[in-house]
């Protein structure tokens, strides 16, 4: 019995110390972060798996965050690839912040960019700002129409509960949308 017991702690011994260790590591400055293979290398322009999660970094190595990949898969605002499941408020959530938040950035870069030719003064300058939100609350409007569509869907759901998971992203909707106007506000003055 003693024999077997110690011949089974020997192999599982040496299975243990013949697995590969990863010991890459997570680095960050005022850029964002990466993450460091543990050979000094980084990936860049690529999905890798880390800790059973995926992450997309671009093209300087950096994980990207609240975007939308190359590849159009979403990545939420840790840097994970979020699985898309119209099955759950939370994963359509989920999904309809990364797509608002991502596009903020962008739309705030247009409205920038319009403001600068405007002719029409200030009228100008609030029509291209409420255009601006406008693309933001169709986004937010097509997660809105999903929630809905599994609350009638699954046919079990409370309505209560559809309500609480769309005010959670009209919030998120709300949050993006004041960006916009601030930088209205703000080339308004």
């Amino acid at each position: 019995m003693k024999k077997g017991i110690t011949f089974a702690f020997i192999v599982a011994m040496t299975l243990i110390m013949n697995m590969p260790a990863y010991a890459g590591e997570w680095k960050q400055d005022s850029s964002g972060w990466w993450y460091q293979n543990d050979d000094g290398s980084y990936p860049s322009n690529q999905w890798k798996e880390i800790e059973g999660k995926q992450y997309y970094f671009d093209q300087s190595g950096y994980k990207l965050v609240n975007a939308i990949t190359p590849d159009g898969r979403l990545v939420d605002g840790n840097g994970v690839l979020i699985v898309y499941n119209n099955g759950s408020y939370q994963s359509i959530l989920d999904y309809y912040t990364v797509k608002i938040k991502a596009a903020t950035p962008g739309l705030i870069a247009e409205y920038k960019t319009e403001a600068e030719n405007n002719t029409n003064g200030l009228m100008g300058l609030a029509e291209i700002s409420n255009n601006k939100v406008l693309a933001l609350a169709e986004i937010s409007n097509e997660g809105v129409r999903e929630m809905a569509d599994l609350l009638f869907r699954v046919g079990s759901g409370k309505y209560s509960e559809y309500e609480e998971w769309a005010g959670k992203l009209y919030d998120v909707y709300s949050d993006e949308a004041d960006k916009i106007y601030d930088v209205y506000m703000n080339s308004a003055l």
